[in-house]
């Protein structure tokens, strides 16, 4: 059998709801004949994050006056992402940087994985952002909902598979306050959240 130098696209996404893509299981002569993987460099993210919680656009970054509820929303949605931008927070490299360290410890695909893999992990990241950790809370808890694609070197799907936030997850939670006093914290949250549901995939690659 030709051995396949495989490169595993992840796809890392994060959202608040469940809306998600497919899963595929690997097959047996697939895994079998893969020498290497790599993690694609690029991940895809969304323009906007999107937050939820009462008064968000309150209490995040100002009311807008007159605005309707969904444009202050959108709004909202844009400060925040240009919050991230200013604080330095990359939450696609985030991901990126968080699996590929979770995969290393993997008992199959760990020794395999290189900068130039032929099979490759491409992330991409479809939804992410914060919410409040319930509706009277002061505290709110970062997202991310991931979505990987194992490619052979000529681009077939070899396998495929998803995971989010949890919704009781034991995760960093931090105020308003805290979040604009010290973004730093917030990167951590972030790397804290992509990490765990890293884990739930890597855990579930056959």
């Amino acid at each position: 059998m030709r051995a396949l130098r495989c490169t595993v696209m992840v796809v890392a996404t994060l959202l608040t709801t469940a809306g998600c893509a497919g899963h595929k299981t690997i097959k047996p002569e697939d895994r079998a004949a893969i020498e290497t993987v790599s993690v694609a460099p690029t991940v895809k993210v969304p323009n906007q994050p999107m937050v939820y919680g009462s008064e968000a656009s309150l209490l995040l970054f100002g009311a807008v006056g007159g605005a309707m509820a969904a444009d202050v929303e959108k709004t909202n949605g844009q400060n925040f992402s240009e919050f991230l931008r200013v604080s330095g927070i990359d939450v696609g490299q985030i991901v990126r940087e968080q699996f590929t360290e979770t995969l290393k410890s993997h008992p199959f695909y760990g020794s395999r994985v290189s900068p130039d893999g032929s099979c490759r992990l491409v992330l991409e990241v479809r939804s992410y952002g914060i919410n409040k950790t319930n509706t009277f809370s002061a505290n709110w808890v970062p997202n991310v909902h991931i979505h990987y694609q194992l490619l052979s070197p000529d681009g077939k799907v070899l396998a495929e598979d998803w995971a989010m936030t949890g919704m009781f997850s034991d995760l960093p939670s931090f105020t308003t306050e805290e979040m604009h006093a010290n973004p730093q914290m917030l990167k951590q949250a972030f790397e804290k959240t992509a990490s765990t549901v890293s884990a739930k995939l890597v855990k579930r690659m056959e």
